[in-house]
């Protein structure tokens, strides 16, 4: 296995992932807002509910960057995309 052949096989595998992380982020993105938004007879139930849509934010900012780095890494080096 060559490194140009390594590199395809990662970034493939990442580009590949991507769509499935940001489903996920989403996913807990959303959760978050309504665990926000329907729990406010409990001080603690919303504070954990504030954490995780930090939380779940800064996944949907780092698996965005992710996509954005793939992207601007294939279109430099296009004799690395996949076959």
């Amino acid at each position: 296995m060559t490194l140009t052949t390594l590199i395809q096989f990662i970034t493939t595998l990442i580009a590949a992932t991507i769509p499935i992380a940001l489903g996920l982020a989403l996913l807990a993105f959303f959760w978050g807002i309504f665990q926000a938004f329907g729990k406010t007879d409990s001080v603690d139930k919303r504070s954990e509910a504030r954490q995780a849509l930090v939380w779940s934010a800064i996944a949907l900012f780092v698996v965005v960057s992710l996509a954005g780095i793939i992207a601007v890494f294939q279109a430099t080096f296009p004799d690395l995309q996949s076959r």
